[in-house]
């Protein structure tokens, strides 16, 4: 197996700049033109055997480089433009029920879509256990500082939940375009003692934080599956999240952590969560990394998507 992105990394940036608004003329300008980048991706994938795209322009070039080849798609968050060219794969994977159900809806694709969750590996063994009091709990947010990862309603939270446990701390891992917005509003909250915030860590570091907090939070406004939560689940801490997506579903399903129902304010939400501490956190902490390894290990996606590509 080869990782065409990791073992010949400039051909992902090549295929971005020559069709994403996000680079300029002057980064394009670096590049070969569309005949010799459909030239370089088929050199670097004519020997293998099956071929799997994670993004739609990916596909595109694997299907033009190598039409024989078994192509597999794989659908990591929910899509609506580019209905043409989009999903025409014959094998097409999405990483949940609410993202394979969107896509068939939106692009109305004749093949069935099967359902993959993402997987992370063991990073580290589950931390203590969680919830012994208000006084020890930590929360932890990972994430983009951006309108979809809505830090400032993780400050409303935290400023909330402050009210029901005065020694609360928190910390948000991730840098952003809203990090002065961030900064102001943790100011006007009070929450500058309470509230660290760092735009990026070592990823051991940020793993080692991670086992060591009693809550990895989630306040996006829409979400697929995200790693971030399966990594936390992976070490042990239990998930709050918004109803942003399947992430949601796995954890109310699993009695992983609390579920932020859209309907609650952060005032609302803090006291479903004050009458959780501390006995319910010892049971999300072993109920998420009993759904973890259940659904979520790397060897359970391993074995699934070996399925997709012998059949």
């Amino acid at each position: 197996m080869r990782d065409l992105a990791a073992s010949v990394p400039e051909h992902e940036l090549r295929l971005a700049a020559m069709f994403s608004s996000e680079y300029d003329d002057d980064v394009r300008d670096d590049f070969p033109d569309v005949a010799i980048g459909l030239l370089s991706v088929h050199r670097a994938i004519r020997e293998a055997d099956v071929l799997h795209a994670h993004q739609r322009i990916a596909a595109l070039f694997m299907r033009a480089s190598a039409p024989r080849k078994k192509l597999v798609e794989h659908i990591h968050n929910e899509f609506s433009d580019k209905k043409f060219i989009s999903f025409r794969s014959p094998v097409i994977i999405a990483v949940s029920h609410r993202i394979a159900q969107h896509t068939q809806r939106v692009y109305r694709r004749s093949v069935p879509i099967r359902v993959i969750p993402n997987g992370v590996p063991e990073l580290a063994p589950p931390g203590e256990d969680r919830g012994r009091d208000l006084k020890t709990f930590h929360l932890l947010a990972a994430g983009r500082m951006a309108t979809q990862k809505d830090p400032i309603r993780f400050l409303a939270l935290v400023d909330a939940l402050r009210n029901h446990a005065p020694n609360l701390t928190a910390t948000w891992v991730g840098g952003g375009e809203l990090e002065e917005a961030f900064l102001r509003e943790r100011e006007r909250l009070g929450l500058s003692a309470v509230v660290d915030y760092t735009a990026w860590l070592p990823r051991q570091d940020l793993i080692n934080l991670m086992a060591r907090s009693s809550a990895l939070v989630i306040t996006s406004t829409w979400e697929g599956l995200p790693l971030v939560a399966l990594e936390a689940m992976s070490v042990g801490t239990p998930v709050i999240t918004t109803e942003c997506g399947e992430i949601a579903d796995v954890v109310g399903r699993a009695q992983a952590g609390l579920v932020w129902p859209e309907k609650y304010s952060a005032n609302l939400f803090a006291q479903q969560f004050e009458q959780t501490v501390p006995h319910d956190w010892f049971s999300f902490s072993r109920s998420a990394r009993s759904v973890y390894e259940r659904e979520f290990s790397i060897d359970t996606m391993a074995k699934r998507m070996k399925e997709v590509y012998e059949t």
